[in-house]
């Protein structure tokens, strides 16, 4: 008898987090539709919180997190959803460009950011600027590096998106160039 009660219970306990799941995960899609990202991120989340596996909750977040105002911690979250969407078998052209995308991002907010820094807290000789300022541009590197991989494996599983593709690859190239120029001007 005590087997069956706490197997109901269970049922009940089960079936009640799938309509909270479902409730968090169509109250994350509104959110995300009127462009209320914010409110669809904490959705999503809540969503994610019930059900860690499921890849459309955290599609809706990646959505919420890539708007035209996100910032670097935005798309740092939004490499972690995608990469573990990779990892959940979720791995598509789609999931694949948007990888490329945040990490490209990410890797122009690093630029750009991180290069802005003021240099008054260090010495005369400006050595410890130097030394942080090469390390921020290998950081931006390295994401950019990431954009490529991650555009050219979307380009492997869609191959119609090839062209579109081979410009955000050669972005990324540019990019590099670019940067590598900088580290190459400091001194």
């Amino acid at each position: 008898m005590k087997k069956l009660f706490l197997f109901i219970i269970s049922l009940i306990y089960n079936f009640s987090n799938a309509q909270d799941f479902n409730t968090y995960l169509g109250q994350a899609n509104k959110a995300l539709e009127k462009g209320m990202y914010t409110k669809a991120y904490e959705n999503a989340t809540k969503a994610i919180e019930l059900n860690e596996y499921n890849n459309d909750a955290r599609w809706l977040r990646i959505q919420s997190l890539m708007t035209s105002n996100a910032t670097g911690v935005n798309f740092e979250k939004a490499i972690a959803d995608l990469n573990f969407i990779i990892s959940n078998n979720g791995a598509s052209s789609k999931i694949y460009n948007a990888l490329g995308v945040a990490e490209s991002e990410l890797a122009s907010d690093i630029y750009r950011f991180k290069k802005a820094k003021e240099n008054d807290s260090f010495s005369d000789d400006n050595t410890s600027f130097i030394r942080e300022q090469k390390e921020y541009f290998n950081e931006a590197i390295m994401h950019y590096e990431n954009a490529k991989k991650a555009f050219k494996n979307s380009a492997d599983i869609n191959p119609e998106a090839k062209d579109e593709l081979k410009y955000k690859i050669q972005d990324s190239d540019r990019s590099i160039k670019a940067i590598k120029e900088e580290i190459s001007l400091l001194k």
